[in-house]
């Protein structure tokens, strides 16, 4: 027999406790008015999401855990991409970026992990056809 549910006041009082591969989602600051940067990344046509957010056994351990999935954000099309926007950063957080795209960029299965991992980046803009 399960147990009822906690009283909302004593619910709120407990700590969830997280795993290894589990992380908090991530505070986005609202993009300014004026977006300035580098662009890191330009691809080409039919790029999807999977070449955004590979999923696979390598990524998909860290799925909970957004920081760590960034590492793989756009590796398949360049290895570089995150060690380059992870160059960008300093204290004030991510270096602000943008990435080229050409004709159905982002293409494939929903997948919000191909819009956050990029975000976490410092992506601020993609630039694409379509």
């Amino acid at each position: 027999m399960l147990e009822p549910p906690l009283p909302p006041e004593q619910a709120a009082r407990i700590e969830l406790e997280r795993g290894p591969n589990i992380s908090a989602f991530p505070d986005f600051d609202p993009l300014p008015n004026l977006l300035a940067g580098p662009v890191l990344l330009k691809c080409g046509d039919n790029v999807s999401t999977d070449e955004i957010s590979p999923a696979g056994a390598k990524a998909l351990p860290y799925r909970s855990n957004i920081p760590r999935l960034a590492e793989f954000t756009f590796t398949r099309l360049d290895p570089d991409y995150p060690q380059r926007a992870a160059e960008l950063a300093d204290d004030s957080g991510p270096g602000r970026h943008f990435v080229v795209g050409g004709e159905n960029y982002g293409q494939g299965s929903s997948r919000e992990h191909a819009a956050i991992t990029p975000r976490h980046l410092g992506l601020c803009a993609v630039i694409a056809k379509s």
